[in-house]
C-alpha cells in the first residue's frame, strides 16, 4: 500500500514536470515568433 502511494506520487510528480516543461516550450516559442514577426516587420520598414 506505501509502495503503491509512492509510485502514485512518483507519476504526479513526472506528470507536472512534464505540464512544466510543456508551458516553458510554449511560452519560448511564442515569443521567438513574436522577435521573429517584429524583426521581419523592421526589415520591411527599412526597406521601405
Amino acid at each position: 500500500m506505501v509502495y503503491k502511494s509512492l509510485n502514485l506520487g512518483e507519476k504526479a510528480c513526472q506528470t507536472t514536470k512534464f505540464i512544466i516543461k510543456t508551458i516553458k516550450n510554449l511560452y519560448y516559442n511564442i515569443y521567438l515568433h513574436i522577435y521573429i514577426y517584429i524583426y521581419i516587420y523592421i526589415m520591411i520598414k527599412k526597406s521601405n
